[in-house]
């Protein structure tokens, strides 16, 4: 093996450990379900109004509606199939309310459904 090859194979190796290194320590990632809906599930709502319906075909399929709050807006994706008939129940410019440290929304006072997340969370 002559310098040249040592110092590429080296500098090779030392990319890669520095790759691996920073794949390891970057994370959760920010798609993770729980820490996206980690504010949602400790926020008390009281009169939520629903402002957008979506459904990302580019994110599989995704459906997603935006709640806002006075000067707050939550993003709540509907899990695969489990909510996706309650998804399908919501409308634009209907009223969302839902307790703290819970997936159990109420829509304009008139139904119920439970976000089928199971996120065990330790602290606000």
């Amino acid at each position: 093996m002559t310098k040249r090859d040592l110092f590429y194979a080296l500098t090779f190796g030392i990319a890669m450990m520095g790759f691996l290194f920073f794949m390891w320590t970057r994370g959760t990632s920010p798609e993770d379900p729980c820490l996206v809906h980690k504010e949602l599930f400790f926020a008390k709502i009281e009169s939520g109004i629903v402002v957008s319906k979506m459904i990302e075909k580019e994110n599989h399929g995704a459906k997603k509606i935006t709640i806002k709050i006075k000067d707050k807006t939550y993003e709540m994706e509907f899990i695969h199939y489990d909510n996706w008939t309650d998804f399908e129940r919501i409308n634009v410019d209907d009223v969302i309310s839902k307790p703290a440290k819970s997936f159990h929304f109420i829509v304009n006072e008139t139904s119920e459904f439970d976000l089928k997340y199971d996120c065990s969370y330790t602290k606000e």
